[in-house]
C-alpha cells in the first residue's frame, strides 16, 4: 500500500475542531433529551440537535482529514459530505417550528426538504459504490502533494473529451509525483467521478445560501409580529438564530471567494487549500459553540394568551401579503383590489368609534401607567380596556399608526425623560427599569429611535 506523505495522527493544529466537536456531541444530546411542556418546543430542540450532529460530524471529518486518516480510508469520504445538504432545511425547519403560533409537528410536506439530499445522493452513488481506491485518493492530491502547481500537467488522459461519453469512459494516470519517481496512479473509474466533489460542493453552498434567505425572511416576519402583540421581545425575537445566518452567509461568501480568487485573481492573495480549511472549519466551530448555548437558553416564544391573537393577526398578515403581491390586470383594478381587501375589513370598528377608543388608550395609559409592566402583552392591555385584542390591535395600526411595541415605548421613553429631568442622579439602568424597560440594551435601543438621539445625549441638549 502506498504511505502517506504527510503524519498521521492527532495534531495540534487538528485537536481544536475534535474537543469543539465532541462539545458539539454532548450538546446535541442535552437538546435532543432535554424535557418540555411544549411540544413545538420539544420538536424544535431535536430539529436543533440534529443540526448539531451534522455540524459535529464536519468537524469530525475535517480532523480526520488534519490527521492524514484519509490517505488510508479513502473508502470513507463522501458520506459525510452528503449531510452538509440537511444544514439548511434543518435551519429553516427550527425556525418554522419556533415562529408558528400554533402546535406545529412535522408533515409529509416537510420531507421534499430533503430533495437536495437525495438528489446528491444519487449523483454521488456512482462514486460512493466505486471500488477505485485511486480514483478517490485524487480527491485529497493537492493538499498531499501541494508542490505540484497543476494537477492536470501530471495527468495522462487516454481521451480528448470530444463528447460527454469520453466522460464516462475515459482514464487516466497519474505520474510525476515528487520524491516518487515510480509513483503511478491508475483511474479505472470514469473521470467524471473525480469532479464530483467540486460540482457537489457548489451545490451545497447555493442550496445553502437559498435556505439562509428564506430563513432571514422567516425571522423578519417573526420580528414584525412580535411587534404587534408584546412591549418585550428581548428572548423572544431569535436575534442569535439571526446572527447565526449571518454568520453562516459569511462563511459561505469566504468559502466561494476562496474557491474563485485563483481563478479570477490568479492567487495573488497566496491563500492554499489548508489555510483556507482552516479559516472556513473554524468560523464553523464557532457557530457550533455559539448556537449550542444559545439554543439551551431559548424559551418557548408564544404563551397561551398570546397564541390565539397571534395566530389571527398572523393569518391576516399573511393575507394582506397575498393581496400585496396578486398581480394586477390594470392599475386601477390593482388599486381596487387592495382597498376592497383591508386587513380588518370584518371589524365592527368604524372610525369615528376608533377615534374614541385611541383617546380612551392613551388616556389610560397616561393615568393608569400600564406601560411600567415589563412584560405587558396586547391581550393584558385590551382586557384592562374591556375590548377584544383584534380591536385594540386595529385602533393602534390604522388610528394612532403604530404598533403595539412602538406605542408602549413611546410611553416609557417620555417616563424616562421625565425621570432623567427630576431626578438628574439616577443611574441610566434605574431610569430604564422605573420606566418599563427590562434592561438597559432595549431602553437604548427604543430611546435612540423615538428621540434621535442617546439618553446622554439627550440630556446634554436639555442643558444647553
Amino acid at each position: 500500500m502506498l504511505q502517506s506523505p504527510i503524519p498521521v495522527g492527532i495534531t495540534l493544529s487538528s485537536l481544536p475542531f475534535a474537543l469543539v466537536a465532541f462539545q458539539g456531541f454532548l450538546l446535541c444530546a442535552v437538546l435532543w433529551f432535554k424535557k418540555n411542556t411544549n411540544s413545538n418546543l420539544v420538536v424544535a430542540n431535536r430539529i436543533f440537535a440534529t443540526l448539531l450532529l451534522v455540524f459535529s460530524l464536519m468537524l469530525i471529518e475535517h480532523t480526520m482529514d488534519l490527521a492524514g486518516y484519509f490517505f488510508y480510508m479513502p473508502d470513507a469520504t463522501g458520506y459525510i459530505q452528503l449531510l452538509y445538504f440537511l444544514i439548511g432545511p434543518l435551519i429553516y425547519l427550527y425556525i418554522k417550528i419556533q415562529v408558528s403560533p400554533k402546535v406545529r409537528r412535522l408533515k409529509s410536506k416537510d420531507a421534499l426538504h430533503l430533495l437536495p439530499l437525495i438528489i446528491a445522493l444519487v449523483i454521488m452513488s456512482p462514486y460512493l459504490l466505486s471500488a477505485d481506491y485511486n480514483a478517490k485518493l485524487l480527491i485529497y492530491y493537492d493538499r498531499l502533494f501541494p508542490e505540484l502547481s497543476d494537477v492536470e500537467s501530471d495527468l495522462t488522459f487516454n481521451c480528448e473529451f470530444s463528447s460527454i461519453l469520453d466522460w464516462l469512459t475515459c482514464e487516466v494516470r497519474l505520474t510525476l509525483v515528487p520524491d516518487k519517481p515510480q509513483f503511478e496512479l491508475f483511474f479505472y473509474s470514469p473521470i467524471i467521478l473525480i469532479w464530483l466533489f467540486g460540482w457537489l460542493t457548489q451545490a451545497l453552498w447555493i442550496s445553502l445560501l437559498i435556505y439562509v434567505v428564506v430563513s432571514l425572511r422567516l425571522l423578519k416576519k417573526h420580528r414584525q409580529l412580535l411587534r404587534q402583540i408584546t412591549s418585550n421581545i428581548n428572548g423572544l425575537d431569535l436575534s442569535w438564530l439571526q446572527h447565526f445566518t449571518w454568520l453562516l452567509s459569511i462563511t459561505i461568501i469566504v468559502f466561494l471567494f476562496f474557491s474563485i480568487q485563483e481563478e479570477i485573481f490568479g492567487n495573488i492573495f497566496e491563500i492554499n487549500e489548508l489555510l483556507a480549511n482552516y479559516i472556513i472549519y473554524g468560523m464553523i466551530g464557532f457557530c457550533v459553540m455559539y448556537i449550542g448555548v444559545r439554543s439551551l437558553q431559548q424559551p418557548h416564544i408564544f404563551s397561551p394568551e398570546l397564541s390565539a391573537i397571534a395566530k389571527q393577526l398572523s393569518a391576516e398578515n399573511n393575507l394582506v401579503e397575498q393581496n400585496h403581491n396578486m398581480p394586477a390586470k390594470t392599475p386601477m383594478a390593482d388599486n381596487e383590489t387592495h382597498a376592497n381587501k383591508p386587513k380588518y375589513q370584518n371589524s365592527p370598528v368604524t372610525t369615528p368609534l376608533a377615534q374614541d377608543l385611541a383617546n380612551s388608550i392613551n388616556s389610560h395609559m397616561q393615568t393608569e401607567e400600564s406601560y411600567l409592566n415589563p412584560q405587558l402583552t396586547l391581550p393584558e392591555l385590551a382586557e384592562k380596556l374591556s375590548i377584544t385584542p383584534h380591536v385594540l390591535s386595529q385602533v393602534l395600526n390604522e388610528t394612532l399608526k403604530q404598533n403595539f411595541f412602538e406605542f408602549v415605548n413611546s410611553f416609557r421613553v417620555e417616563k424616562a425623560k421625565s425621570l432623567m429631568l427630576n431626578q438628574r442622579s439616577m443611574p441610566v439602568i434605574q431610569v430604564a427599569m422605573d420606566s418599563g424597560f427590562n434592561s438597559k440594551t432595549a431602553f437604548y435601543s427604543a430611546f435612540k429611535k423615538l428621540s434621535g438621539a442617546t439618553p446622554r445625549q439627550w440630556c446634554q441638549q436639555q442643558n444647553g
